[in-house]
């Protein structure tokens, strides 16, 4: 059997051709690879209004951020969220990949960047190191590298453990209720539920489904501070980002 050849893809070709076909009427031909060809429309619609992104311009992240984007989805089951435009008023898309990782989300930023890092001091305690990324909404992300023999139910059981040890440590700010009707006032939610089979987290350079196009971006440790603010990385700011080495591959 021969191996399959990977694809050889000229980013500065792809970039040049999606800019051409958005001036053209937004319709035409992406040559990809020698007889890889991919039929485009409709460049031109915006994919957020608030800050003048085009869907010829998220094709055009996606394509500059390929080379960190693609060690962190190859051989991963991904899931490519289409949100209809009565609701965002145009297409969005959110790459997502199933996971094997703790999940941070919601509360007053400030708080939600305090828990985190003592959500990663407790991960340190067990002799583990973790990864820190954006939720590209509201949300931080602590990904656990993990053996690939774990399983998934091995790596939930070890989530739903550092994350109650994290609401026992500081009960009056960290809760891992669900329900935000039941959840107490001014708690921030852990969740360690992203963990099982099927189940999905937002993969690392990804777009969100915000008018801002905010972007999960990796972080540094020293970046996981007061001053962190997720409106920082967008498709505009992400790409220069990464070419000056200040992303985390």
């Amino acid at each position: 059997m021969t191996p399959r050849r990977e694809a050889a893809i000229d980013i500065s070709s792809i970039d040049s051709q999606l800019r051409a076909i958005e001036r053209n009427e937004g319709t035409g031909t992406l040559e990809i690879d020698s007889g890889v060809s991919l039929r485009v429309s409709s460049l031109s619609k915006p994919f957020s209004h608030k800050i003048g992104v085009t869907k010829a311009a998220l094709m055009r992240y996606y394509t500059r951020i390929l080379p960190v984007l693609q060690p962190h989805v190859q051989d991963r089951a991904l899931v490519i969220e289409a949100l209809p435009r009565r609701r965002w008023r145009s297409n969005v898309l959110s790459a997502e990949r199933w996971s094997k990782g703790a999940e941070r989300s919601p509360g007053p930023f400030s708080e939600v960047v305090s828990l985190a890092r003592d959500v990663r001091n407790i991960i340190g305690q067990c002799g583990l190191s973790a990864a820190v990324k954006t939720s590209g909404a509201s949300g931080i992300h602590l990904v656990i590298p993990l053996p690939s023999q774990v399983s998934f139910e091995k790596s939930a059981r070890l989530a739903l453990q550092i994350s109650r040890v994290a609401v026992q440590q500081q009960p009056t700010r960290a809760t891992m209720e669900r329900s935000i009707k039941a959840r107490p006032t001014g708690t921030i939610y852990v969740d360690a539920l992203q963990n099982a089979r099927g189940k999905s987290m937002a993969g690392a350079y990804s777009v969100r489904a915000r008018a801002e196009a905010t972007v999960s971006a990796p972080i540094r440790e020293r970046e996981l501070s007061a001053r962190l603010r997720t409106a920082s990385f967008t498709v505009s700011t992400m790409p220069p980002r990464c070419t000056t080495g200040r992303l985390v591959g």
